[in-house]
């Protein structure tokens, strides 16, 4: 099978995987930092 790039389908199947777990990663460091400034506040109104 190949791809509309011209790339093995599996090649793309594996970009398509990175670029999902960069943005998952992404996300999680989000909601860390979003928490650990959560928490912060909540300890400073405490």
């Amino acid at each position: 099978m190949v791809s509309k790039t011209g790339q093995p389908f599996v090649l793309d199947v594996l970009i398509i995987c990175l670029e999902l777990r960069e943005k998952v990663a992404r996300c999680f460091e989000a909601i860390h930092s979003g928490l650990q400034y959560f928490m912060m506040m909540l300890s400073l109104l405490v």
